[in-house]
């Protein structure tokens, strides 16, 4: 930021405040006190800047019984402190010997003395970061330490241009100000709390490994919403910095300042005091050890700091996360045995696995915590999809999927149940996996075969009849049975050699028309005025459909990029898919070309 400033407007500080090694004096204490601290207004002005943190101070006797001059405390830290007061404007002294004797305790500045028009008082930090004794600055015919008043000078120079820019500010009508409240409010900060890389990556607010992640010379963190200590928390954005140097006895990395970015809570009233955005209270703090406190309305030049490193933040951030969803998207677009690298956690136990075993014993804590993660991204997916469909209808942009994260890892581990035969270890695996038609759109468009035609067999079979894309056809039976099921290839028939084969794409269900929706990648269905009543993604265009004889509630959909889905209508929707249908998946068969098999799912 530049420190370059023009004088006061205000009757304030001397002619020159700002020439190189200008000490303060009496007017110039006496100005800055008209800015910071009007009549009628507060008697204390706190803050900071830089390694710099000041208080200023009108007489009084505050309720902890702290007795102030009208005076300036300033602190460089663990180098040097000064305490500037007007000797004329000593408070009224307690009037209870308790109250003298606790006030002198608590004092936070020497004993006024001396006969000079301001009072000034420094003491230096020793090696082991305590304060040296106060001494006067004016002792020995003013032959202090000259590298006490080269301090003095230079902190009193950033002092005048901190409140130079507050004067301004009010004057100006608060241009800073509205500028933070345009840019800054809890969508923005709910935005970037979105991104992957923080619900991925770095979402662990307690852990300084995944807490945030540092973009040029600004660390970036989010708190995501949730409970935390049996307390409801809104999401937050901390920013921080490099501020200044640790001094001697403080914890490592303490000299990092930042900035707190907190969403107000449904039914939190608004925040106190004039910097906050409406639905954000902002805070501050110097150090990493130091109290985090609500950022002052004085404070402009931190609102101007705020704002350069939250759009430089966000600018980054955006860039980061395109670059990591460019690099997945290439990874998912060839999802092909051979061409994935990651492996899934190994499993607990070998297949097959017993019957009466939990899932925790078969798959083992890595599979499980894999499941975890997976089932929770696909609730938070289908959330996000429902209100989608509600507020966008069918526009707008999609929400994203946060399973591609883990997306080949879960395709593998598909591969290997699929792989060993096992029955009951596909059915687990159905129940703890739920599938991600928006995560494998990509490979599934460049490999799926199409679904042409579908048939209910007398014995309860699903017969599917697929061509590939060199135009291979086939025909295969889904068998459903006791939780358990089983996929059988019956041979190369056509669609025309079988009777009764239906290549529908709009079929009655419950008294609604069930057709495929416009956008080619799911299901909708219709009333008899042609409303939209409810959506079903699929993740591809249908191509044929067939409702089960003797089974109202379950539906067969074949698509044109290799899905088989059998679905069948339930109490309510499934929480773990993008629909606002009641339909929930039985089984969904992959037909894709360079597997070994179609994969069960």
């Amino acid at each position: 930021m530049n420190d370059g400033a023009a004088p006061f407007s205000a009757p304030l500080p001397p002619a020159d405040p700002y020439a190189p090694g200008a000490l303060p004096d009496a007017t110039g204490l006496r100005g800055l006190l008209r800015v910071a601290l009007p009549d009628k207004g507060p008697s204390k002005a706190a803050g900071w800047w830089g390694p710099m943190d000041f208080l200023l101070t009108r007489s009084h006797v505050d309720e902890d019984g702290d007795a102030y001059h009208d005076g300036l405390f300033v602190s460089l830290w663990k180098q040097w402190d000064f305490w500037l007061a007007l000797p004329e404007t000593a408070p009224p002294a307690a009037t209870h010997w308790a109250q003298r004797a606790w006030a002198r305790l608590r004092a936070p500045h020497p004993t006024p003395s001396g006969e000079h028009d301001l009072l000034v008082h420094w003491r230096s930090y020793g090696a082991d970061g305590r304060p040296t004794h106060w001494r006067p600055l004016h002792e020995d015919g003013g032959a202090a330490d000259p590298a006490a008043r080269q301090a003095l000078a230079e902190a009193w120079a950033q002092l005048l241009h901190y409140w130079q820019a507050a004067e301004q500010e009010r004057r100006s009508g608060w241009p800073t100000r509205t500028r933070l409240h345009a840019t800054l409010g809890p969508a923005q900060v709910l935005e970037l709390a979105a991104l992957p890389l923080f619900t991925e990556h770095y979402n662990d607010w307690s852990d300084p490994e995944r807490s945030g992640l540092w973009l040029g010379d600004t660390w970036v963190g989010v708190r995501q919403p949730g409970f935390r200590g049996g307390r409801r928390h809104a999401a937050a954005l901390k920013l921080g910095w490099r501020n200044g140097t640790e001094g001697p006895g403080d914890p490592a990395d303490d000299a990092h300042a930042a900035y707190q970015l907190d969403v107000l809570g449904e039914g939190a009233g608004p925040a106190p005091g004039t910097a906050h955005p409406p639905g954000l209270v902002l805070s501050y703090s110097a150090r990493q050890s130091a109290p985090r406190v609500p950022l002052p309305g004085h404070a402009a030049r931190h609102m101007e700091h705020l704002l350069q490193r939250f759009c430089q933040a966000q600018e980054r951030l955006r860039a980061a996360q395109a670059r990591l969803d460019q690099q997945r998207e290439q990874q998912l677009a060839d999802l092909r045995p051979g061409h994935v690298v990651e492996r899934p956690p190994a499993l607990a136990q070998p297949l097959p696995w017993a019957a009466e075993a939990t899932d925790e014993a078969v798959f083992g804590p890595g599979p499980m915590e894999l499941s975890r993660l997976w089932q929770a991204a696909a609730r938070q997916y289908a959330t996000a999809m429902r209100r989608h469909w509600g507020e966008s209808g069918r526009g707008g942009t999609l929400p994203r999927d946060a399973r591609s994260a883990h997306a080949a890892a879960v395709l593998q581990l598909a591969r290997e149940l699929n792989a060993s035969g096992d029955p009951g270890a596909l059915e687990r695996f159905h129940h703890r996996f739920a599938f991600a038609p928006a995560v494998f759109a990509r490979h599934a468009q460049a490999h799926g075969c199409e679904l042409r035609a579908l048939h209910w067999a007398a014995d309860g079979r699903l017969l599917a009849w697929t061509r590939g894309r060199g135009g291979a056809a086939a025909c295969w039976a889904l068998r459903l049975g006791s939780g358990a099921a089983g996929l059988e290839r019956l041979g190369n028939a056509t669609v025309e050699e079988l009777q009764g084969a239906t290549r529908a794409t709009r079929v009655p269900l419950h008294g609604l028309a069930v057709q495929a929706d416009a956008e080619g990648t799911g299901l909708e269905a219709l009333s008899d005025a042609g409303q939209v009543l409810w959506q079903h993604l699929l993740g591809g265009t249908v191509r044929c459909m067939a409702t089960a004889p003797g089974d109202a509630d379950r539906l067969a959909v074949g698509t044109s990029n290799g899905y088989l889905v059998l679905l069948r209508k339930a109490a309510g929707p499934d929480p773990l898919h993008a629909a606002t249908s009641r339909l929930h998946e039985l089984r969904r068969v992959l037909f894709w070309e360079g597997e070994a098999r179609p994969l069960l799912w």
